[in-house]
């Protein structure tokens, strides 16, 4: 039963990590350090007690834990807000909102259009 509770708690730890891929326009750049520690501080926690009640077999799920934070971290979606009066310079061959159908990092939140890309694309390439 407590091997079992451990498992559950591990993987729900697990999903909490997940959400932190959701872009969000709080996760700017500048800000990508603290958001996401406010949204895997929770996982983290979760995945710790998680591994504690498991006993037997913690060391693999401890692994997959730091393999899936570590993948979270490197491509946590962060967002760049265009400012409104540069969205034209965005729009000479087609709208944000055509190029973001097709593919495009661009995504409208809140009524504003952000750049979106995972946090190692704008480290390495901006």
């Amino acid at each position: 039963m407590r091997r079992t509770l451990g498992y559950v708690v591990a993987l729900s730890g697990l999903a909490i990590a997940m959400l932190a891929m959701r872009p969000s326009p709080a996760a700017s750049v500048s800000r990508h350090v603290t958001v996401l520690l406010l949204l895997l501080a929770p996982a983290a926690v979760a995945m710790t007690i998680g591994v504690v009640l498991i006993g037997k077999g913690r060391a693999v799920l401890a692994t997959i834990a730091a393999v899936v934070f570590l993948g979270v971290a490197v491509f946590h979606p962060v967002s760049d807000r265009i400012p409104d009066e540069e969205v034209p310079k965005f729009e000479t061959v087609a709208s944000l909102e055509e190029r973001a159908s097709q593919g495009e990092p661009f995504r409208r939140m809140d009524g504003h259009w952000y750049q979106v890309k995972p946090w190692i694309a704008r480290a390495l390439f901006f």
